[in-house]
């Protein structure tokens, strides 16, 4: 009886240490066969794990001094990126059209320097403060500014404000304007003035003081043409920075009135009135009209 109970106890430990068997290699090749229960490994570390691109300007100011205006200025700033990550260059703006501002290469490399060449060119004298705006992917200063500074000297004074101007003229009119020219420049200028190609104006220029001051006379051909009329006197320097000096010239030419002698130009307002066929239905001379005093 005894013998008989310990073969069944012995037949159940050995049928259970083969299930146990079983069961493991089982696991075992299904952790073989199947990936997606395998431990994935670690990816490498990235590149840019803990770093970033950012830019630094050799200057953020830049004060050019004394020029004589028209005469072009050109700057340069070092850009370099000091950060770990490739720094890009996104766009680099200016304030006006008269600044530019371009660099060779938009990417740069950790380490790796470029220069921005900054050009300013204009012809109207005074101080001078332009920016340049340069947006990067540095996450810390997306936009970094470059300030220009500077004066621009006038190499020629007008007596007039940067223009010869008629005014409203009459078709029939020659009217004659007159500017002083004054050379501000370090030497003596012998002034010297480019054909004025119009129709409507006749210019010439008198000497008043060899090297220093010159006189510009405009004077208005008949019959003009109604409307406006523009046109150049280009004023030859003989300097290498600045070579020429542009003054504007305008006027107006007022139509006559239907009927009457006298142009709109010029008369008494009641007389404009009293003249216009629109306001009376009719046409009135000059000499039926009694003027305001």
């Amino acid at each position: 009886m005894r013998s008989s109970k310990m073969q069944q106890a012995f037949r159940r430990n050995e049928m259970a240490g083969w299930l146990h068997a079983t069961a493991v290699a089982f696991l075992l090749t299904m952790a073989v066969a199947s990936p997606a229960w395998a431990v994935a490994p670690l990816p490498p570390p990235s590149v840019s794990s803990g770093g970033s691109p950012k830019l630094h300007l050799s200057a953020t100011e830049i004060d050019f001094g004394e020029k004589w205006a028209g005469e072009k200025v050109e700057v340069g700033v070092r850009l370099s990126n000091v950060g770990t990550e490739p720094l890009r260059i996104e766009k680099i703006k200016t304030g006006c059209g008269c600044t530019t501002a371009g660099l060779d290469r938009k990417v740069l490399a950790p380490g790796e320097s470029r220069d921005l060449t900054i050009r300013y060119n204009k012809r109207r004298a005074g101080q001078v403060t332009q920016r340049v705006r340069v947006h990067s992917n540095d996450p810390e200063k997306p936009v970094a500014v470059v300030t220009l500074r500077g004066k621009l000297k006038k190499v020629l004074r007008l007596s007039s404000p940067q223009s010869v101007n008629f005014g409203r003229i009459g078709p029939e009119e020659t009217a004659t304007q007159t500017v002083d020219v004054t050379c501000m420049y370090d030497q003596p200028i012998e002034l010297g003035l480019k054909a004025v190609a119009h129709d409507s104006v006749a210019v010439h220029l008198e000497t008043v003081e060899a090297g220093r001051l010159y006189r510009l006379v405009a004077v208005t051909k008949p019959r003009l043409p109604q409307g406006s009329f523009r046109a150049t006197a280009v004023l030859l320097t003989g300097v290498e920075a600045v070579p020429e000096v542009v003054v504007p010239i305008r006027g107006t030419v007022e139509p006559v009135v239907a009927g009457t002698p006298e142009r709109k130009c010029g008369m008494p307002e009641t007389v404009r009135k009293a003249a216009d066929p629109r306001r009376t239905g009719r046409t009135k001379s000059a000499s039926q009209v009694k003027a305001r005093p």
